[in-house]
């Protein structure tokens, strides 16, 4: 919190220019020619950057309608922005005239407006039929616009009209800034289209004050010490003044890959029959996440909730998912939960931050995916952050004086020894009292054995996630246990707990423990009472997905509820919102500065001599003091 107050002393007081009001959309319009447009008057301190983002026009657009009064933009100055809804396609600003292309065998779109210097988007707008794919021998109209030049600079910026020849190292040399300052305001700029716009700003920005432009829009610092990416919409209420009533209504998209058509093949009663059913592929785990999510859904509107479910076939590639992201309708939801895979995140991050809608990653544990979208929810935390667990509940929770850690060798393992190895350090009462040792896998007993100390009790930490590996690990501690009387006692990652060759003596034997976001408790009533109306309305008892399915969307939807589209920034401020699901623990932290936000919630959880899973008792006061990475 002290650095927070520090940063907002430092953005109120360091540069005045910087203090202005949120931008709000204008509400006087005017029709000319048949287009309606706001019209906006500029306030200190707006800039062109700044109005297309929060009008969602591009900057081309305002400069080329706005010609006389962009030249040098002042306070006061009153533009016209178009009017942009549903049934909006852009007219041609400029003279436009047309060129034939006939596509040819292994051409893609990428291509074809590659070569006609123009844009993906342009040859769309012009030839609608193609949105489906293209295929050999159809004939193109491409678009050849004759671009007026543009001079036009605000406070701010300096706009720069793309012309042939250009390319990023000439244009950061002409205006005196680096290729990364470019980037940072024209994310599209990597591939430059003759006539579009960039932005180029004029003044040094620091990090904070180029997060509070991206995130706001303006360089109004509100909130600021509430959350660094704090943002506020004009047409919506802050969480914390946010109130429900049965009026409102909200949106909610499921994308997943259903392989509808695939699966219509083998039962058309896939959802509602899943105990006779066949699924294509490895689609029935999406199936049965679906189903839980439809029981949660059901609760929801029995509180009182109004809901409206969409739903979207991503099928399993990154081309279904980014023409998913184009629909319109998508950008007026209030919560998207998937996709899944997490290389089609790169679509859904710039759909998220241009649309400010929250989406849900319900399985990927790749960090990547929310390093730089305060828009995006990892479900299942990253393997770092599991081994950070691990660390604090070994330091609360042993009296060995060594902990040995097997790894690999490789450099994704050695990283994973480290950041244990850190986290031990810092969480244990006594430095001194508690040492690591890194113990070389191998597929024999002897290093093992040479390694551990039959005197005491051995902790020992595995970093593998292959099957094989953390066999042959366990093989030969077991084999250590059985012959020489080792007391041996494992913390594994999450995955040993889907393994199918687990072994009943090492089970036994070894004490095996490992860090989980779930954990299913039959004795608990609200599991048995899930359960029951799972079998009742399915013919079936749930999966872990099933029980993942409705946790999730329950815990989402509610959030939603309690303090509107934008709850991340009022997540935890209220003691009483569920962070322990039927299934799941929920206790999300934002990964960095700029990013999104990670599930740290855990149980531990070991084998019993029975093979029976059980929750592993600690006090849970220690782990709210965690330290800062």
């Amino acid at each position: 919190m002290q650095k927070k107050i520090i940063l907002l002393f430092y953005l109120v007081f360091s540069l005045n220019l910087f203090a202005q009001q949120q931008i709000e959309k204008s509400k006087d319009i005017v029709v000319v020619l048949g287009r309606k447009y706001y019209v906006h008057t500029v306030k200190e301190g707006e800039t062109i950057y700044s109005l297309s983002k929060v009008y969602e026009v591009p900057q081309e657009d305002i400069l080329l309608i706005n010609k006389e009064v962009v030249g040098n933009l002042q306070e006061g100055s009153a533009l016209r922005i178009p009017i942009i809804d549903e049934n909006y396609t852009p007219a041609p600003l400029n003279k436009v005239t047309f060129t034939e292309h006939k596509v040819e065998k292994n051409e893609s779109l990428y291509s074809i407006a590659k070569q006609y210097n123009t844009t993906q988007d342009n040859i769309i707008r012009y030839n609608p039929q193609i949105e489906n794919g293209l295929t050999k021998g159809m004939v193109l109209k491409i678009p050849i616009e004759e671009k007026e030049e543009i001079v036009a600079k605000d406070k701010f910026f300096e706009y720069h009209q793309i012309k042939n020849g250009d390319n990023l190292q000439i244009i950061a040399l002409q205006y005196g800034v680096s290729v990364e300052e470019i980037l940072e305001f024209n994310e599209n700029a990597k591939e430059l289209v003759v006539g579009e716009i960039l932005a180029i700003p004029i003044k040094k920005l620091s990090e904070e004050q180029k997060a509070i432009l991206k995130f706001n829009n303006s360089f109004e610092p509100n909130f600021f010490d509430v959350d660094p990416n704090y943002f506020e919409d004009p047409n919506y209420p802050p969480c914390t003044k946010f109130i429900y009533d049965d009026t409102m209504t909200f949106k909610i998209a499921i994308a997943f890959p259903f392989f509808i058509n695939e699966n219509y093949n083998y039962s058309y009663d896939a959802v509602s029959s899943p105990k006779n059913a066949h699924y294509y592929k490895n689609t029935k785990i999406f199936y049965e996440y679906f189903q839980g999510i439809i029981l949660a859904v059901d609760k929801l509107k029995k509180e009182g909730m109004n809901l409206r479910i969409y739903l979207y076939d991503t099928k399993a590639d990154s081309s279904t998912t980014a023409a998913i992201f184009k629909k319109y309708e998508l950008s007026k939801m209030d919560l998207i939960i998937g996709p899944v895979y997490s290389n089609n995140y790169s679509v859904v991050n710039e759909f998220s931050k241009k649309n400010k809608i929250n989406v849900v990653s319900p399985l990927s544990n790749k960090i990547e995916v929310i390093e730089n979208n305060p828009f995006v929810f990892q479900i299942t935390p990253d393997n770092k952050t599991v081994l950070e667990y691990t660390a604090m509940h070994i330091a609360m929770n042993t009296d060995t004086s060594v902990v040995f850690i097997i790894n690999n060798g490789t450099k994704e393992q050695k990283l994973l020894a480290d950041t244990f190895k850190y986290f031990l350090s810092i969480n244990v009462d006594n430095v001194d009292s508690l040492r690591c040792k890194d113990v070389t896998f191998s597929k024999f007993i002897t290093p093992y054995q040479q390694n551990l100390l039959p005197e005491i009790h051995n902790i020992v930490v595995i970093t593998s996630t292959d099957e094989v590996e953390v066999s042959a690990i366990l093989n030969n501690l077991n084999s250590l246990v059985a012959v020489s009387k080792y007391k041996i006692t494992v913390y594994a990652l999450p995955v040993i707990a889907g393994f199918t060759k687990l072994q009943s003596d090492w089970i036994a034997n070894l004490n095996i423990h490992f860090a989980s976001m779930t954990y299913k408790d039959l004795d608990n009533w609200k599991t048995r009472e899930f359960r029951n109306n799972y079998n009742s309305k399915f013919g079936s008892y749930p999966t872990m997905y099933a029980y993942m399915g409705y946790d999730i969307s329950y815990y989402f939807i509610s959030a939603l509820r309690l303090y509107g589209k934008y709850f991340q920034f009022c997540l935890g401020e209220n003691d009483e919102f569920m962070q322990k699901g039927i299934f799941m623990k929920f206790d999300f932290e934002r990964c960095n500065e700029t990013g999104g936000f990670e599930n740290r919630g855990h149980y531990m959880l070991y084998y019993n001599d029975n093979m029976e899973l059980l929750l592993k008792e600690e006090p849970p006061s220690k782990f709210d003091n965690r330290v800062e990475k």
